[in-house]
């Protein structure tokens, strides 16, 4: 009895520390799942630094391709410059000196794109392009880009680009028959496959053209068989398309006016509309 006495106090004693041991220490559920904290959100880049890569501006593109080249030619010693987008190939001093380069990609200028490259054999050759009406100097064929190139610093001036760009961009309004105006709107309208047609003083009309190096030729021109409402208006009818028929030169003294003339001095003057075909 003597020793069941002193065994209870003893576990009365240590069950009252374990319950005091228990409250004291946090509680901790023994399942719980472990959540990651969140990754940090960086902060948005400021409108100084933000990239904005489809925004930036591009590079000027490189006029040329394989499938249609860009050609320019001067006169007085002759040259002519061809570039393909990968190639730039100079015939200079009418044939005589031939240099080639990589062409290189296009720096925007003031005056225009210019194109600095090393050729082949090690020479310098720099061509600027700009775009702006040039008349060839042997014919006075118009076309869209007055070119400078320099090899080895001597250069020399041309003109280059496509003359029918200048044609097709919209149609024209004849203002004048061999001086007189038309007492009717009379148009004139090229596409970009030889083909013209427009209005005459009675009748529709088209036929075909065609651009060489030194002239522009009209075939095949044929109208519709409406009769005029007067004797004038089917003599100026007759007149217009008869000088149309023989036209072999064609001037341009600036990008919104068109003369086209015959060899022997008759001509059409033609001012550029805003719509094809419209007066």
């Amino acid at each position: 009895m003597t020793a069941l006495r002193t065994f209870a106090p003893a576990v009365t004693v240590w069950l009252m520390l374990l319950l005091l041991a228990a409250c004291a220490a946090p509680e901790q559920a023994p399942d719980a799942e472990v959540v990651p904290a969140p990754e940090e959100t960086p902060p948005a880049p400021s409108a100084e630094s933000a990239e904005t890569p489809d925004t930036a501006p591009e590079p000027a593109p490189g006029l040329g391709t394989v499938d249609q080249s860009f050609v320019a030619r001067g006169q007085e010693p002759g040259w002519m410059l061809r570039m393909d987008g990968e190639q730039l190939r100079l015939l200079a001093d009418y044939g005589q000196v031939e240099v080639t380069a990589e062409q290189p990609a296009p720096e925007t200028t003031d005056a225009g794109q210019r194109y600095t490259a090393e050729t082949d054999d090690g020479r310098s050759l720099e061509v600027v392009v700009e775009q702006a009406l040039c008349a060839d100097l042997a014919t006075g064929m118009p076309h869209p880009y007055r070119v400078h190139y320099q090899l080895d610093g001597e250069g020399h001036r041309g003109c280059g680009g496509d003359p029918h760009a200048l044609l097709t961009d919209g149609g024209w309004q004849i203002v004048a028959v061999d001086g007189q105006s038309p007492e009717t709107v009379v148009t004139l309208s090229f596409d970009c496959e030889g083909r013209v047609h427009g209005q005459a003083p009675c009748n529709r009309y088209l036929g075909g053209y065609r651009l060489t190096g030194e002239r522009i030729v009209f075939s095949g021109l044929a109208a519709t068989r409406m009769a005029c409402s007067d004797a004038d208006l089917t003599e100026a009818e007759q007149r217009y398309l008869g000088v149309l028929a023989d036209v072999h030169f064609l001037y341009m003294p600036d990008e919104d006016r068109l003369r086209l003339m015959t060899a022997d001095g008759r001509r059409l003057e033609a001012i550029r509309t805003g719509a094809e075909g419209a007066p």
